[in-house]
């Protein structure tokens, strides 16, 4: 794994252009550590959206 690669996945996260696993699939990590990643550089994981599977917005948020 390449840091460039890494921070272009949280870069990609943070967009909201993909979602925690396109993210970790595109820097070649698991999920636990693409999330790790994240909360290390600031960046607030969105709360999975409970109808599709998929990610929402962080709870409190608007």
């Amino acid at each position: 794994m390449r840091a460039d690669t890494l921070r272009t996945a949280v870069t990609l996260y943070q967009s909201g252009t993909v979602d925690i696993a396109g993210a970790a699939r595109s820097a070649g990590v698991s999920r636990v550590r693409m999330r790790r990643c994240l909360r290390h550089n600031g960046v607030a994981v969105r709360a999975p959206d409970r109808k599709g599977g998929g990610e929402g917005p962080v709870a409190g948020s608007r």
